[in-house]
């Protein structure tokens, strides 16, 4: 039994992260933090079960706030929501790190992203 355990911790999948932190700088903007459970990726069980919802908290500054995460093929990430209260919010990072970012004001900033977690 211990032989069985020992050998599920050594797989390499055992150790593959299932969520992205990541923490992205802009001139003029607070830091942005965000995380993407790739878990809410995998595609249904049953091809019958409705489609669930993706979400990502993000941390602007003092703010906070819900959002779609964004995870292309690619190796683009990001985020977006439109939210009455926060407005809004679209942010993607390509894989070399370079980031841009759109707040409620409509103009969009470029900066850097990196993971943190």
């Amino acid at each position: 039994m211990k032989r069985i355990a020992l050998a599920a911790l050594a797989s390499p999948f055992a150790m593959q992260a299932v969520a992205d932190e990541l923490k992205c700088r802009f001139d003029g903007t607070p830091d942005v933090q965000f995380s993407i459970d790739r878990k809410q990726f995998a595609p249904p069980l049953d091809p019958n079960d409705p489609p669930r919802r993706k979400v990502t908290r993000v941390r602007l500054g003092p703010q906070s706030f819900v959002a779609e995460p964004i995870l292309m093929a690619s190796g683009v990430r990001g985020f977006w929501t439109d939210d009455p209260v926060t407005g809004t919010h679209v942010l993607t990072t390509r894989p070399d790190g370079t980031a841009t970012y759109s707040g409620p004001e409509g103009a969009s900033t470029d900066g850097i992203c990196e993971d943190i977690g």
